[in-house]
């Protein structure tokens, strides 16, 4: 099974380096059927389009912030403040 994740941090960021791809190169080390394919750096859109996308079921896996997230889910948006 193949998933599917983006983010609009760059490669060189913690978030990518020490979450995401540590996550997908752990993943492929620990099992011969999930695969996780990180798109980093808007390659998919912007984190609101991200989250459109995670919504219609384009992809699969999204990191986003509080506010973006909020306007799904308002009371996430606490976590904002």
């Amino acid at each position: 099974m193949m998933l599917r994740m983006g983010h609009v941090y760059e490669v060189n960021s913690p978030t990518h380096t020490y979450g995401t791809e540590f996550l997908s190169e752990r993943l492929r080390a620990k099992t011969d059927h999930l695969d996780v394919t990180v798109y980093p750096a808007s390659q998919l859109g912007s984190e609101s389009e991200l989250l459109e996308q995670l919504v219609a079921g384009e992809i699969d896996l999204v990191i986003s912030g509080p506010s973006f997230l909020g306007m799904w889910h308002p009371p996430i948006g606490v976590l904002d403040a």
